[in-house]
């Protein structure tokens, strides 16, 4: 699949926000959808994994879902004074078949990480349906839900592959369906290819350095330049070395430790952490840009922190360095508690089997200095 034959729907979308693919679920599987029924009823089951559907009625969806009323609150609902807005599920699908009535719930990530206990608060949302209810995680990677029941991780492939399944199922090809297969499939090719050192290099550099061989990657650079992907490829590519530490040989990550990926000031960035390391701090290693960094930050990780969180992240990173026998200057603390030092950088260039080792060799330096500190 080439990148230089880009959809209009690409131009349109930026290709890069969760609810620009809920947006088109929803239309697929949806009343207004050019599938029948029996179509988009497969192509639900087979997104989550069911038993193929016996005689579909009609499907009906319900974007930003965030109660069992099936319907999305209003803005005035939204902005009620004194309460906290409810998590909004990005799609609720509702198949009516033969016999009854399943849901499918979808939420998608792109840009972000699964927020802390989102999946487990959505499992409180959908439970009083009345109604058999499958949930998937919809992510580039095929990521693993990190709370929640019985969440199916479904990659972007994977979604792909689906796709072309119904548009092929439906005996008249949508342009707009086409159209949109055709996006998911390149984004999830873009995602495979930042496994080539030159691709990974391409997506970190500076839109001038930027360089790919274009006889092997024929248009990329501007792909990710037009759609605005430099950062999700980076995040993508993030979790492939998380991934890669986590199942480093036979040191895989200490009891209680994880990572997860986001990004900051513009640039994706890898956490593996311990939450709870110490009462209300979270401490651990980042990598980001080059550098590999030994941090310690508020959590629940706030929106600001407080002189009390700040002096708190600052104290508990001292005594890890002097775990550790670290003595280097402890960079700023940002406005939300985070406080790190730098215990160096990874490699220039980005061969993922080489960041693997020194991401490595400095998480073993972090475990020991957290656990000492812990006394």
């Amino acid at each position: 699949m080439p990148f230089t034959k880009l959809t209009p729907l690409e131009y349109a979308s930026l290709a890069d926000r969760e609810r620009v693919h809920t947006a088109w679920l929803a239309w697929l599987l949806g009343e207004h959808s050019p599938w029948p029924p029996s179509v988009r009823g497969q192509f639900a089951a087979k997104l989550c994994d069911r038993p193929t559907p016996l005689d579909v009625e009609a499907t009906r969806t319900f974007q930003e879902w965030s109660g069992n009323d099936e319907r999305k609150p209003s803005p005035r609902e939204r902005r009620k004074p004194g309460k906290s807005p409810r998590r909004r599920l990005d799609l609720l699908v509702r198949v009516d078949e033969r016999g009854g009535a399943w849901y499918l719930a979808v939420e998608a990530k792109l840009k972000a990480s699964e927020h802390s206990e989102q999946l487990a608060a959505y499992d409180r949302a959908l439970a009083p349906l009345e109604r058999p209810v499958s949930k998937v995680l919809l992510s580039l990677d095929g990521t693993a839900p990190r709370t929640g029941k019985s969440w199916q991780s479904v990659s972007f492939k994977r979604l792909a592959d689906l796709l072309g399944e119904a548009i092929d199922a439906s005996g008249s090809p949508n342009a707009y369906a086409t159209d949109y297969q055709a996006m998911v499939a390149r984004l999830a090719l873009a995602v495979a290819l930042t496994e080539r050192d030159s691709v990974a290099q391409c997506i970190f550099a500076s839109p001038r350095e930027a360089q790919v061989d274009l006889e092997q990657v024929p248009g990329f650079p501007a792909y990710i330049s037009v759609l605005k992907l430099r950062r999700i490829l980076q995040q993508a590519w993030m979790y492939r070395l998380g991934r890669r530490v986590h199942e480093f040989g036979s040191q895989a990550l200490p009891a209680g430790w994880s990572f997860d990926v986001g990004e900051s000031n513009g640039a994706a960035l890898l956490n593996i952490h311990l939450p709870n390391a110490y009462p209300e701090f979270t401490a651990g290693l980042q990598v980001q840009h080059q550098a590999l960094k030994m941090f310690c930050q508020p959590y629940p990780y706030p929106s600001r922190a407080t002189a009390e969180q700040t002096k708190g992240a600052s104290e508990h990173l001292r005594r890890m360095m002097a775990a550790a026998s670290i003595d280097e200057r402890i960079n700023p603390a940002r406005s939300r508690g985070f406080t790190s030092v730098t215990l160096g950088n990874g490699p220039r260039a980005r061969n993922l089997e080489e960041w693997a080792v020194a991401v490595q060799r400095a998480l073993r330096t972090t475990v020991r200095a957290v656990s000492r500190a812990q006394g």
